[in-house]
C-alpha cells in the first residue's frame, strides 16, 4: 500500500511539473483569454449578474489561483450556505463534480478563511459536506492535524458533493472565478 501511494505521489508531482512548465511557457492562453472576456463583460461597471465563471480545466489550487489573480478575479467565496447551494446547482448541471474555491489555511495553518484577510471557515459551518455512507464528514484532514507528506500542511477547499471539502491543494479540480469586489466597485 506505502508504495501505491508514493506512485500516487509521484504522479501528482510529474502533472504538477507540467502544469508549471506549460504556465512558464506562456501555456493557459485560451483560459486567461476566456477570464479576461470574462472580466471585460462581466466585471466593469455596476454589473452584479453573472460575476461567476467556471473553468473547466483542472489545476493545483495555487495555479487556479494565481489564473484567477492574473485576470483581476478571485476564486470564488461562498457566504452563507444559500449561496453554496446555488453555486452548487448551477455548475452541476455543467457536469461539474468539484471546483476550487478561495478559502484555505495557507496563511495560518491552523485556521482556513476565505482569502488572506476574510472571514474564517469555522469548523462547525453548515457548509462542510456532512457525510454519508461513501464519504466522510468534513473538514477530516484540518480535525486530524494531519502530518502526511501528501498535505505537507496546506489545505485547500473545494466544493465536491454540494459540500465543503479540505484537501490537499496540490489535488486538481475545476475551479471557479469571481469578479472581484474592488473591481466591480472601482470600474468607471
Amino acid at each position: 500500500m506505502g508504495s501505491f501511494l508514493w506512485v500516487l505521489v509521484a504522479l501528482a508531482v510529474i502533472f504538477e511539473a507540467s502544469a508549471n512548465s506549460k504556465i512558464a511557457r506562456g501555456g493557459f492562453s485560451d483560459i486567461k483569454t476566456k477570464l479576461e472576456t470574462h472580466y471585460q463583460d462581466n466585471c466593469t461597471g455596476n454589473r452584479t449578474e453573472n460575476n461567476i465563471i467556471l473553468v473547466d480545466s483542472m489545476l493545483s489550487w495555487e495555479k487556479a489561483n494565481d489564473i484567477c489573480i492574473s485576470t483581476n478575479l478571485s476564486l470564488v467565496t461562498l457566504k452563507s450556505k444559500t449561496e453554496l447551494d446555488e453555486f452548487y446547482n448551477k455548475f452541476s448541471e455543467h457536469d461539474f463534480r468539484s471546483a476550487w474555491v478561495l478559502a484555505s489555511n495557507c496563511k495560518n495553518g491552523l485556521i482556513i478563511q476565505w482569502g488572506e484577510s476574510g472571514p474564517i471557515l469555522e469548523a462547525d459551518s453548515e457548509m462542510w459536506f456532512k457525510g454519508n455512507e461513501e464519504a466522510v464528514a468534513q473538514p477530516n484532514e484540518l480535525l486530524n492535524n494531519s502530518s502526511d507528506i501528501l498535505y505537507k500542511g496546506h489545505l485547500c477547499v473545494a466544493v465536491i458533493l454540494g459540500g465543503l471539502w479540505d484537501e490537499s491543494c496540490s489535488f486538481r479540480y475545476k475551479f471557479a472565478c469571481e469578479c472581484r469586489k474592488e473591481a466591480i466597485m472601482n470600474s468607471p
